[in-house]
């Protein structure tokens, strides 16, 4: 989360209009939508699919079709968008893969995918729209 803080920077912390949100206050939260198992020859066939496949089966679940619709839009609107999504995130070396739904209470939703790699290196892709 520390690198997402980071990436939204000052958007972190703010007051709304009502006044609902006291300045210096975390407004965002994230929860986790998808992880990867760390056994390969798990059953669970939600768990084993490509990045880009996920995102279309999770499509489906409740809560989950404004964040991934825009994502999923993103995507196909150039080959290049998937072919990086599979490189970054369905390489062998990936040990670790989670997604976040993420959001602002209100204004910001998205989705953050983070992915550690077994030599240590870690890749985050995070997708805001409001």
């Amino acid at each position: 989360m520390s690198y997402f803080r980071q990436y939204v920077d000052t958007m972190w912390d703010h007051e709304q209009d009502d006044g609902s949100i006291c300045p210096g206050e975390e407004v965002w939260g994230a929860s986790i939508i998808y992880q990867r198992p760390k056994d390969p020859q798990d059953d669970d066939a939600l768990e084993n699919l490509g990045i880009v496949d996920a995102l279309n089966q999770l499509i489906d679940r409740p809560g989950l079709f404004g964040t991934i619709a825009g994502v999923l839009d993103f995507l196909q609107e150039d080959p290049h968008h998937e072919e990086v999504m599979y490189q970054a995130f369905d390489d062998p070396s990936v040990a670790l893969l989670h997604c976040y739904q993420v959001g602002d209470s209100g204004v910001f939703d998205g989705l953050l995918v983070a992915a550690c790699r077994i030599n240590g290196e870690a890749v985050f892709w995070i997708f805001l729209h409001d």
